[in-house]
């Protein structure tokens, strides 16, 4: 055999074996898991994927058998198995809402709290290490109810949290925003709202240095309750206001600013779409004119909780479905950049199981959190179990 052979076939092996070894490295994981323990209420409220390739949960957790609700961080590996789980709070009631991983690849978490503040609930603010390992905590709020529904860090790497305040601003509820240094200290804070309710649910740093924030107003619309969108400055003064919706009512549960300046909001609609309750997705410009809007679902109850700007400008939401799948379902819809649906899935099995939030994954795919529902059949000793839903997906959705 010529010598040439002996060189050729090794080299040729050598380059097959790197690039079948560059195939399985980029080949995505999917996976369903439920986490938390057989006598515990647990939900699973936010979810982003960490430097090491696994996910940290944000949620609550109450047990049946003793202690009150408190705020639930899991963190897992990149396969979704466990790594640790970490209870926050007093001897009063807290859940944590959102969750941010942090320059320091720490956490920052927001939501509500009883146990610590000035009034019945205040916004909760908390930042651990990357161990879950509290570093401070921080209450915001007045002598009325006051909640953190949304958590982002800044440039700067302070934090700005939107939730909503019985305790300031004019009218039953305001839109409520709090902007903090790295230390959590109050720098501001500012309300938005008239003699309605106001609900600031989801809030973001734009290009130019200010914030946009989403959620629902009945002060201002043309319906019940509509989309609320406002663009603030640097210091949270407003620079615009908008609202999206129709004679029904309408809640925006997630915004981003798009590659274009641009927004995007989903949420969900009672006026318009199939019937029931139907996921609303929300196209504006700059300034925030509507451009178009969209409905999925069916004849039932659908609703959009998180959304994404994909590669390609379109969009992809995730949310629950009682129109599609087992029971109520968790959902996710992939659109062009048009908002039309390229494809939708469902996830769960014979329980309940919602989809709160999603991340994107370093593979290109997704991660949804949310719970599932176990309702025992008659006679077993725990009537229900709701456990923390993870769900992994490819970028189709599988």
């Amino acid at each position: 055999m010529p010598l040439i052979n002996f060189v050729i076939r090794p080299l040729f092996l050598i380059v097959l074996f790197s690039l079948l070894s560059k195939e399985f490295s980029f080949g995505q994981t999917s996976f369903q898991k439920t986490i938390g323990e057989t006598d515990f209420y647990n939900r699973g409220n936010s979810v982003k994927q960490t430097k090491d390739g696994g996910y940290i949960v944000a949620g609550r957790t109450v047990s049946y058998s003793g202690g009150g609700v408190q705020a639930y961080l899991v963190k897992t590996n990149p396969d979704g198995s466990t790594l640790w789980s970490k209870n926050y709070g007093g001897p009063g009631s807290e859940e944590a809402t959102s969750i941010q991983v942090t320059y320091d690849n720490g956490f920052i978490f927001t939501g509500y709290t009883n146990s610590f503040g000035e009034g019945n609930k205040d916004v909760y603010l908390v930042k651990t290490d990357g161990n879950g390992d509290t570093l401070w905590t921080r209450a915001y709020g007045g002598p009325g109810i006051d909640g953190g529904n949304s958590v982002w860090e800044t440039k700067d790497h302070g934090f700005i949290i939107a939730g909503e305040t019985y305790s300031f601003g004019s009218g039953n509820v305001n839109a409520y925003l709090i902007r903090t240094n790295e230390a959590g200290d109050t720098l501001w804070t500012c309300v938005f709202g008239g003699n309605g309710i106001e609900q600031g649910n989801s809030v973001k740093e734009t290009s130019d240095g200010g914030f946009v924030i989403t959620g629902r107003t009945n002060s201002f619309g043309a319906g019940d309750y509509d989309f609320y969108l406002i663009k603030t400055n640097k210091n949270g003064d407003k620079t615009w206001m908008q609202t999206f919706g129709g004679s029904g009512t309408e809640e925006g549960s997630s915004v981003i600013q798009t590659k274009d300046g641009g927004f995007a909001i989903t949420g969900y609609t009672k006026t318009f779409g199939e019937g029931g309750t139907d996921v609303y997705l929300a196209r504006a410009d700059a300034n925030g004119n509507q451009i178009w809007t969209k409905t999925f679902g069916g004849k039932t109850d659908d609703y959009g909780m998180e959304l994404l700007e994909t590669a390609d400008g379109g969009f992809i939401i995730a949310g629950s479905t009682n129109s599609f799948g087992n029971g109520v379902a968790a959902y996710l819809i992939r659109t062009d950049v048009g908002g039309s649906a390229l494809w939708t899935k469902t996830y769960g099995k014979e329980s309940d199981d919602y989809g709160n939030s999603l991340g994107k994954s370093a593979d290109g795919g997704y991660v949804i959190a949310g719970s599932t529902i176990y309702t025992a059949a008659e006679g077993e000793t725990i009537e229900k179990i709701t456990n923390v839903y993870l769900i992994k997906t490819t970028a189709t959705g599988n």
